[in-house]
């Protein structure tokens, strides 16, 4: 299968970060950002082929499958901050997509971790919440390999239709861990 397209991509990104207090006991930091980009998949051309030598024939249904635009946007505010051995880190992100097909996807997903840090060893606790939406040509793709296989398919179906879409993801994660630095020369572990 050989598939070539082409897109048109841009967006801006903003990041700025403030340190609200550094002395020799505390340390503290803030860091926010926000991004926003526009993708459009101008065209897309396909040809299948097997035994290396052989061609299929291009199926017209697919000629206009894969054109269109999105949106997607995100923001994330962050704080980190240690006091002697203690670091708490922890966050905020809000994501916003706008599929072709004018679906409309919100989230939000917190993160944070305590650490403690000595100097032969340290302990993580973490927990975030993490999201991905698959990328617009995978699901263009799941699309087209629907309608090869179904012959009963319909000329107005898109990428974005409930039938042939891929949904977003989405990761609970859960973490403690404990490492040793040094404990003997060369000797480090984390379980």
């Amino acid at each position: 299968r050989y598939i070539n397209g082409h897109e048109l991509d841009y967006g801006a990104r903003l990041k700025a970060d403030f340190s609200y207090i550094d002395n020799g006991q505390h340390k503290g930091s803030i860091v926010y950002g926000a991004e926003v980009n526009r993708f459009k998949l101008k065209e897309l051309c396909y040809q299948y082929g097997y035994d290396y030598t052989e061609t299929l024939p291009e199926d017209t249904r697919l000629r206009e499958i894969g054109k269109g635009h999105e949106v997607s946007a995100n923001t994330f505010l962050q704080l980190k901050h240690k006091w002697h051995s203690m670091i708490l880190n922890a966050g905020l992100r809000y994501d916003y997509k706008r599929r072709s097909n004018e679906t409309r996807l919100e989230e939000i997903s917190p993160r944070i971790a305590l650490i403690l840090s000595r100097p032969k060893w340290n302990m993580k606790f973490s927990y975030s919440k993490s999201f991905v939406d698959a990328p617009y040509l995978y699901r263009t793709l799941n699309a087209f390999d629907e309608i090869l296989t179904d012959e009963d398919a319909t000329t107005d179906l898109t990428d974005d239709d409930p039938e042939f879409g891929l949904s977003p993801e989405r990761v609970h994660s859960w973490q403690f861990s404990f490492a040793g630095t040094e404990w003997f020369k060369g000797f480090n572990f984390e379980l």
